[in-house]
């Protein structure tokens, strides 16, 4: 069943060293279909986004925001941006 949807034991393992190793089967599924994986959770934390919960990682990923967005709107605003107005200005199709 998980297999199916990508999670394999790497998977799991490098979610957890990301500081999401106490997912239910059920999260990680649903991560990994939205396309939350341990190379994005690395790049969204690398733009200052460390520690977001899976659901704000979900959230981020499904309206197409990522690190290399956040990083730009981030540095035109002068510091990081909240999770939800990043997404608010990808939504509205702004900077990049």
């Amino acid at each position: 069943m998980l297999r199916d949807h990508g999670v394999d034991p790497a998977y799991i393992r490098g979610m957890a060293r990301l500081g999401h190793g106490d997912m239910s089967l059920q999260a990680l599924r649903r991560s990994r279909d939205h396309g939350v994986d341990p190379s994005y959770v690395a790049d969204m934390a690398s733009a200052g986004y460390r520690d977001l919960p899976l659901e704000d990682l979900v959230r981020a990923r499904d309206h197409g925001v990522d690190g290399r967005f956040a990083r730009s709107v981030s540095a035109k605003a002068g510091g990081r941006v909240p999770i939800d107005q990043l997404i608010a200005i990808r939504d509205r199709g702004g900077a990049d």
